[in-house]
């Protein structure tokens, strides 16, 4: 942040606020003080200079001096008001500038220094935050916690989904929040709030948010007439409302264990019975159940096995016969 103040002697300040502060406990963090830093330009005939600090509600918080036209000073967050002056080489001191209102944000989040977080990083790729959602509301509940910043009376948490926009945005007194998300990947920042609501810099955190979908409760699919040496049996399919039955049916020959998609089933009638034409083999019918926002059911599984008629048998066997000839 730069700032002009100009004394009534037309000396011109600059006035660069930052937010570092002393190395101290986390609990201690909030009580931490910013910093601010003070740049103007050399007046000739001073020997030395003096800055005036007020709070926003003009109480008089201290005097700080300097022997050069650069002043470091601790102070708190939120809204402050500054003067200064200068003593000349004749022992004289100018009279004060007028004031001028600088704002000090609060420190800005640091998730590096986070010890879970740190745990958690692997070549410097940090596992996601993960939840499932409910089968009852469809969102998924999390607790996030950052680490504590110096002179925050609150934190602003910001959410956004995996194409940048905004879903969710709350306020929180406390380094942690519950929140409630839909299913999908997210990603979140957090904004330190100091005195006077005078805003920090917004931090993106290094994890990630992913809340999987809620999942289908299984659905009872019946077999009738089963006869796994023959293709006379059916699949009684139940109806379920708004849930979209779907299938497959693979194919496998005898002494191996690849199976094949031969055919995909979208729309489903009562029932399901192989055809009458499949050719001889190892197959498997799968059913399961969709709706948009959960994850399928567990798919039902159901193993048969088509032999060789007596008639295709023969009929090879004439082949054979008929090549060999």
């Amino acid at each position: 942040m730069q700032l002009k103040l100009v004394f009534i002697f037309l000396m011109t300040m600059t006035i660069f606020t930052s937010s570092f502060g002393e190395v101290l406990s986390k609990k201690n963090a909030v009580q931490k003080l910013s910093s601010v830093e003070i740049q103007w330009e050399d007046y000739k005939e001073a020997t030395k200079y003096q800055v005036q600090v007020f709070n926003s509600k003009n109480k008089f918080l201290k005097t700080f001096e300097s022997k050069t036209s650069l002043l470091k000073f601790k102070s708190t967050s939120g809204k402050v008001k500054i003067r200064g002056r200068f003593l000349n080489t004749y022992g004289h001191y100018s009279q004060w500038s007028e004031f001028i209102n600088i704002e000090v944000p609060p420190e800005s989040v640091e998730f590096n220094k986070s010890a879970d977080i740190n745990a958690q990083g692997k070549n410097g790729i940090f596992a996601p935050l993960t939840a499932k959602a409910s089968n009852l509301t469809l969102k998924g509940k999390l607790k996030l916690e950052w680490p504590e910043s110096a002179q925050t009376k609150k934190y602003k948490l910001k959410i956004y989904d995996k194409d940048k926009k905004l879903v969710q945005e709350l306020i929180s007194k406390n380094p942690n929040a519950q929140i409630e998300l839909d299913a999908g990947e997210f990603e979140y920042s957090i904004t330190s709030i100091g005195n006077d609501d005078i805003l920090g810099k917004e931090i993106f955190s290094p994890q990630k948010i992913n809340i999987n979908a809620a999942q289908l409760p299984d659905i009872l699919f019946k077999v009738e007439s089963s006869n796994k040496n023959t293709n006379d049996f059916k699949i009684l399919i139940p109806k379920k409302p708004n849930i979209l039955i779907s299938g497959k049916l693979e194919y496998s020959y005898h002494l191996e264990d690849k199976w094949e998609v031969i055919q995909e089933i979208t729309k489903t009638a009562e029932s399901w019975s192989p055809g009458p034409n499949l050719k001889p083999g190892k197959y498997k019918i799968s059913f399961w159940g969709k709706k948009v926002g959960w994850q399928n059911s567990i798919p039902f599984n159901y193993e048969f096995v088509i032999k060789p008629t007596e008639e295709s048998i023969e009929s090879v066997i004439k082949e054979i016969r008929s090549i060999t000839n």
